[in-house]
């Protein structure tokens, strides 16, 4: 390999160029295991100043290199072994550790057997597999992040209005659980006197809660704690920083006392910045990733619109109960002046006849007396019902006057005189002392 083959013209052997550009490191080792070529890029790999340097040193280094034990648990196999298994079996691809300049580097290894001056050399080919590693785990952690917004989101539509504060609970655990955090919670926004608020809905701890687990914050005023909380809206998408490097308005902000790290993201629903969601970390410093902001930003707006359709479902419920009552007021309003009506109704009709075969004018101005104390009380009835917006209230306007509670009484009793006498029953009022003549109230009723 080592060996530069020209054509006619002096240039260099398409497969050394080949050799040469790869990006991976390429070594070549002899039937000796001494290395006798590499490409640039052992020799940066390495960190050398040429492949002279490579060639005498590298191949101790990789020797002494992998460690006793890999990360799975297994022991490592030394390379002296995996040179033999390829020069009995013509291949070796293998994964291992190797730990250069305390620093651990996985590695996969190809190493193939190739004729080479009458004899034979092994070309070895290491892929650092850092960056392979890096960006699985990144896409695991997708992953557990998207999972965990699913579940919330499966589990918000399908909860029913009474368990809707435990699905919230339920909701931040999962979120909190996803990126690892000790605190998870929720605030809504609220208008107090012309300030813009916040006030805690749920928060859910791994351990140790804050102050508002039992005495949870109730509309706590953004401009006490953070005066430009609308340029920081603007100019932010979300607070993720190290607490130490906080402003001291968001450090003294309620809860804030053991946090290290934080992540607070403000939730906007219908263009309207509604509240926000936040993730503290009380064990390390630490600066939350992109992805993660993206899926708990998501996770947060599931959550309020989640609150908000709740909202919506308890005004409905109330609105129905409301009208239930009204319908239900209206049906005993109804009912009972169904008998209110017939009672001075009777009197009328009844005194009207008794009027009719009066013989003499003294008893049919007796009767038309109470047929008009009659007409009266009924009128006041058929006004009562004809006002459905009385109805409506379900409540009916007390007017208190004074009047004579004996001559009220009498009005009484001529309206239902005529019904007593046709049933030739006996009615008889008694005054006790403890009433006065004249009382204040509503006549009427």
């Amino acid at each position: 390999m080592a060996e530069e083959f020209r054509d006619e013209n002096g240039s260099a052997d398409l497969q050394q160029l080949l050799f040469e550009a790869n990006p991976y490191i390429n070594m070549v080792f002899d039937s000796q295991f001494r290395i006798i070529d590499c490409n640039p890029a052992a020799v940066e790999f390495f960190g050398f100043a040429s492949k002279q340097e490579v060639m005498e040193k590298a191949g101790q280094i990789i020797l002494q290199s992998i460690p006793p034990v890999q990360p799975t648990g297994e022991a490592s196999v030394s390379l002296a072994d995996r040179f033999k298994h390829t020069i009995r079996h013509g291949y070796n691809d293998f994964e291992t550790l190797l730990v250069l300049d305390n620093q651990e580097i996985p590695m996969r290894i190809i190493m193939k057997r190739i004729p080479h001056g009458g004899s034979f050399a092994i070309a070895l080919y290491q892929i650092d597999l850092r960056k392979l590693k890096a960006a699985r785990e990144e896409l695991l952690i997708q992953d557990r992040l998207l999972k965990a917004a699913n579940t919330v989101a499966s589990l918000l539509l399908a909860t029913s209005h009474d368990d809707f504060s435990r699905a919230i609970m339920k909701s931040l655990e999962i979120l909190g659980e996803s990126i690892d955090v000790d605190r998870a919670y929720f605030w809504k926004n609220t208008l107090e006197n012309g300030k813009l608020c916040c006030t805690q809905v749920a928060e859910w701890a791994r351990e140790k809660a804050s102050e508002h687990d039992d005495h949870p914050a109730v509309d706590i005023a953004y401009d006490d704690f953070i005066p430009n909380w609308k340029q920081l809206l603007e100019e932010m998408p979300c607070v993720n920083v190290v607490v130490r490097d906080m402003d001291m308005g968001f450090v003294s902000f309620p809860g804030m006392q053991d946090v290290v790290s934080i992540l607070i993201i403000p939730v906007f629903l219908r263009g309207e910045f509604w509240g926000f969601i936040g993730f503290d970390d009380c064990r390390r410093e630490r600066v939350f990733t992109p992805d993660e902001e993206d899926i708990m930003k998501s996770g947060g707006i599931l959550i309020a619109s989640a609150i908000a359709r709740n909202e919506m479902t308890e005004n409905l419920i109330k609105t129905k109960e409301m009208a239930l009552e009204s319908t239900k007021a209206k049906s005993e309003f109804l009912s009972r002046m169904s008998h209110e009506i017939r009672t001075p109704m009777n009197a009328i009709i009844g005194m009207t006849t008794i009027a009719k075969k009066a013989g003499d004018q003294e008893k049919v101005n007796y009767c038309l007396n109470k047929i008009d104390n009659a007409s009266r009380q009924l009128l006041g009835i058929i006004n009562d019902v004809l006002d459905m917006s009385k109805i409506e209230a379900n409540k009916f306007e007390i007017t208190p006057d004074e009047f004579d509670f004996e001559s009220m009484m009498q009005n009484v009793f001529n309206v239902i005189q005529v019904r007593v006498e046709e049933k030739h029953q006996h009615f008889t009022c008694h005054f006790m002392d403890m009433f006065t003549r004249y009382v204040v109230s509503d006549e009427l009723r």
